[in-house]
């Protein structure tokens, strides 16, 4: 079934939804390590974020197009 966005049938497309996918994966690791004190990621270099970054953008295009191919 295809996404409905604004009132325009379709889906969004697969970068998009890569990204919205890797990016709530990536909120929902990284707040919890900020709020907890395990982490800090005010702190964090661009080596630490492109570490982090990197697996959670994999991670949501598995997820997009896994759920694109309807499995």
């Amino acid at each position: 079934m295809a996404h409905s966005v604004s009132g325009v049938s379709g889906r969004l497309p697969l970068a998009v939804e890569s990204a919205l996918a890797g990016g709530a994966a990536m909120v929902a690791a990284d707040v919890p390590m900020a709020l907890t004190g395990v982490s800090d990621p005010k702190t964090w270099g661009v080596q630490d974020w492109l570490s982090d970054a990197i697996p959670h953008a994999v991670y949501g295009a598995m997820v997009a197009g896994i759920i694109r191919k309807g499995l």
